[in-house]
């Protein structure tokens, strides 16, 4: 049996995701929240993303291959300064719950 394994890093502008175990990852999702300071511009990446309120969502990435990587993107606006945070939790049909990150960040 091969162990599947996903990591990702949140970074300021592009969020990769790769798959360094050796087996299959499948329906990989991206749920990200954002908070009432800022606004959602655009996004994209391995799969379209799409916007409803303060919540970004990814389409479904049907195959990730082991040691291959997934890309994805978020854009937003600042509406005032402060102390803020983006939250990303990933998915997929291996995971038995999603993996939850916050990125802390100084807006301005």
């Amino acid at each position: 049996m091969w162990m599947t394994q996903l990591r990702w890093q949140q970074r300021d502008l592009r969020d990769p995701g790769d798959q360094p175990g050796l087996g299959v990852s499948t329906n990989i999702r991206l749920v990200c929240t954002i908070e009432d300071s800022q606004e959602y511009l655009s996004g994209g990446g391995a799969t379209p993303m799409q916007a409803g309120g303060q919540t970004i969502t990814s389409e479904p990435l049907s195959v990730l291959e082991p040691k291959a990587r997934a890309t994805w993107w978020v854009v937003v606006k600042a509406l005032k300064a402060g102390d803020v945070r983006f939250t990303v939790r990933l998915a997929s049909d291996q995971l038995a719950r999603p993996v939850e990150e916050t990125e802390a960040t100084n807006q301005y």
